[in-house]
This record gives structure tokens, C-alpha cells and sequence, in this order.
């Protein structure tokens, strides 16, 4: 049977409504589908690769993100996802590996760019990591998990004044904001400041309550 582009065009569009109301199952007999026209195959390959991760089937996510590269080795997405992917299965390698390519496609991509700055900082490479947070940061200064990072980078080498400043100013967007707190305590108790330690350490009891 042929279809015309116009019943690929409506799939695609049912698909998506589909997949932004959480109905899986009819999302991917849309996709599934679609991934056999040309004109939609890499869109939906992304789509059941999303599907396939949040059904936490990694290994079924990573063959659709491959089938994509097989088409376009410079899809941004695709490589972002296998970033993440590797990431969360703890190959750095790979992770490194397609977080860079997927930087070398768009220098913005700031997922991209906070992943590879947990591993610099992972790695103790300070200076790196807190490069790509603040380039984060000039685009999102608000963006609490950059601030928290930098801030732990700071305190590892030992720039309590620094550190202590970016968790605050975690606290001033989102004074609930746990790791800040947290991170916070931490810093105060290596300065010696014990009683405001143990008072950001009580805050962080109470928020687990």
C-alpha cells in the first residue's frame, strides 16, 4: 500500500501528540511507521530512541540513535543522547567521546557542556570544569546545578570565599535548594565556622523530614 506525504505528515503529528501525552504505545506504532519513509526516518528514530529511554531499555534507545548517525553523523541529538546514555552507564570514554561531537555541532549545547564539566571535575581537572560552568553561566545565571558545581571546584581548591559566595547565591534562587545547603555546611565546617555549619546541616534534616 502507498501513502502520500500528507498521511506521513499527520502520523508525524499524531505521534508527537501522542508522545507529549505519555501515551507510549500509540506513539510508537506512529513512529514505527514512520521510520519507514524516508522523509521521516530520522525523526522517528529519535522519537522511539526517547521512548526507549524512558522505559529505561538503554540498549534499544542506543540502536535508534546509531541508525540515526548511520544517516547523519552530525545529528546533535543523536550524539547528545549517547552522551547521556554512556554517562549514566559510567563509560567515560564513549560519554567524552560524544559529548565532544556533539559540541563540535553546536558549541552551545550546554547539557553537553555540564557533562563534560562533572567529569573534569570528577577527574580534578578544576580549571576546565569551572570554565564550563561559567560558560553555562553566562547563558544561564540562574542555572543551579552550574552554580553548585562551581562552587564545589572552589572549595577543592581550598577558595572557601569563592565557594561560599555561589552557594549563597544557589540559596538566593532557591534557598530549599538542598545540595546547596549542603554544600554550604560543608565549606563553613573546613573554615571552622562550626556554628553556622551545623546550622545549614540542621537545615538540610529538616528538608528530609
Amino acid at each position: 500500500m502507498e501513502f502520500n506525504q500528507s498521511f506521513f505528515q499527520k502520523k508525524l503529528k499524531s505521534g508527537i501528540e501522542f508522545f507529549n501525552k505519555n501515551k507510549l504505545n500509540e506513539a510508537i506504532e506512529c513512529f514505527k511507521i514512520l521510520q519507514n519513509e524516508k522523509t521521516t526516518q530520522i525523526i522517528a528514530f529519535l522519537y522511539l530512541g526517547i521512548i526507549e529511554i524512558k522505559k529505561n531499555n538503554n540498549e534499544n534507545a542506543k540502536k535508534y540513535f546509531f541508525k540515526i548517525l548511520e544517516l547523519d553523523k552530525n545529528h546533535e541529538f543523536a550524539n547528545l543522547n549517547l552522551g547521556l546514555i554512556f554517562f549514566q552507564e559510567k563509560n567515560l570514554k564513549n560519554t567524552i567521546d560524544y559529548f565532544n561531537k556533539t559540541l563540535n555541532i553546536n558549541q552551545e549545547n550546554l547539557l553537553a557542556k555540564y557533562h563534560l564539566g562533572l567529569i573534569e571535575l570528577m577527574n580534578k581537572e578544576y580549571e576546565k570544569a569551572k570554565k564550563k560552568f561559567k560558560d553555562i553561566l553566562l547563558k544561564e545565571p540562574k542555572n543551579l546545578n552550574a552554580l553548585n558545581n562551581l562552587g564545589i571546584c572552589y572549595l577543592k581548591q581550598i577558595n572557601f570565599k569563592k565557594a561560599i559566595n555561589l552557594f549563597k547565591q544557589c540559596l538566593n534562587i532557591n534557598n530549599k535548594n538542598k545540595q546547596a545547603i549542603l554544600n554550604l555546611a560543608n565549606c563553613l565546617f573546613q573554615t571552622k565556622d562550626f556554628k553556622n555549619s551545623i546550622i545549614n546541616y540542621n537545615k538540610v534534616l529538616d528538608i528530609d523530614k
